[in-house]
């Protein structure tokens, strides 16, 4: 193709490949599921968030003909840090008093499905109002977010300054490495991947489930799988929630094509970008395809299984 997608690797049109992406929170708790766009996202993102609990975050290059998006859940800090890696406009509804500070401190350019007034934008799912507390029922869609950006005058194209965090093989191949046709992130709720031999990707599973999209009626499948590990604690406040520090240096591992190799990420600051290295400190090489991204307290680090 003669232009790719800085977040797949894959052909994308003349039109949309200077164009910023969007990063939308993506509710992940086990009532809202199954999740609705996201077998359209070229990469998700998951992390804790409060009670042990992941929250996710779905990034989409080509997103005006997505259809629906959902459901969408609120904002944290370090969730901005995964957003800004990609220079996407952030999408969120409601968020905790550290992400709104940054929110105003950072000049994110985000929609706020619940503290900005755009009932033109979001709603509430009828399907999910049925079986659902209100919470786990708040949609967009990709035409909406698509035409509330450019009514708020949001940058639209992509920083002159903006550098790809991730780099693409221009051929599919085989990570040599270890065997990785099984992955368990030992969390509260852990995480679990699965190699399927004919199609050469992953299933993600969570809650014994696993994962899909309410809206295609299809499962998910991975083309690489990324493990981060990162310094995580506490905040010890009245809702439990905690902070995740995304900056400096960590271990990791990354995945493809039943394989593994062990990684090091690096990262100098929260708006900027991050560079995962293998162990000849070379920029590691993705497959083309969708990237499934965890972002994992480093506490499970030696206990994370994969074989």
């Amino acid at each position: 193709p003669e232009f790719i997608s800085e977040l797949s690797g894959k052909g994308i049109s003349a039109e949309d490949v200077a164009k910023r992406p969007i990063a939308v929170m993506i509710n992940n708790d086990k009532r809202s599921l199954p999740q609705s766009g996201i077998s359209k996202a070229d990469i998700i993102f998951e992390c804790e968030a409060e009670g042990g609990a992941t929250r996710m975050m779905a990034l989409f290059k080509s997103f005006r003909d997505v259809g629906i998006i959902g459901t969408v859940r609120s904002a944290r800090d370090y969730f901005i840090d995964f957003a800004q890696i990609f220079d996407a406009v952030y999408i969120h509804a409601g968020g905790s008093p550290a992400a709104y500070e940054h929110i105003k401190d950072r000049r994110i350019n985000n929609l706020d499905g619940v503290n900005m007034y755009l009932p033109d934008c979001f709603y509430r799912d009828p399907e999910r109002l049925k079986t659902s507390a209100l919470e786990h029922t708040l949609v967009t869609s990709g035409d909406k977010l698509y035409d509330k950006i450019n009514a708020f005058g949001y940058r639209t194209e992509l920083k002159e300054s903006y550098e790809p965090s991730l780099t693409f093989a221009e051929e599919a191949y085989v990570p040599e490495g270890e065997s990785a046709e099984y992955i368990k992130i030992p969390r509260a709720f852990p995480s679990e991947f699965n190699f399927d031999d004919q199609s050469g990707t992953y299933t993600h599973t969570q809650y014994g489930v696993v994962q899909s999209d309410k809206e295609t009626e299809t499962e998910l499948y991975f083309d690489n799988v990324i493990l981060l590990y990162v310094s995580q604690y506490p905040l010890n406040d009245d809702k439990n929630r905690i902070a995740v520090d995304f900056t400096g240096s960590g271990k990791g591992y990354f995945i493809s094509r039943g394989k593994y190799i062990p990684v090091t990420w690096s990262r100098d600051s929260r708006d900027g970008g991050m560079t995962v290295y293998d162990g000849m400190g070379q920029s590691i090489e993705l497959n083309a395809g969708k990237t499934f991204i965890s972002i994992v307290n480093k506490a499970y680090y030696n206990t994370t299984e994969i074989r």
